[in-house]
């Protein structure tokens, strides 16, 4: 498993680290991680990368 920082972006802008296998897996979890905001609907992926691999 590696570790991806993935920038998220819905009204606002986040980054999210996260592990997984692959970088749809890293988009996918890290769109679960983000915080819940009132304001924001859904999180579009905009950009990941690869930190380390495990």
């Amino acid at each position: 498993m590696a570790k991806y920082s993935v920038a998220l972006h819905g009204h606002a802008a986040v980054r999210v680290e996260v592990e997984a296998d692959s970088y749809e897996e890293a988009t996918r979890l890290a769109k679960e991680k983000a915080p819940k905001v009132r304001y924001v609907q859904s999180w579009t992926p905009v950009s990941a990368s690869k930190l380390e691999e495990k």
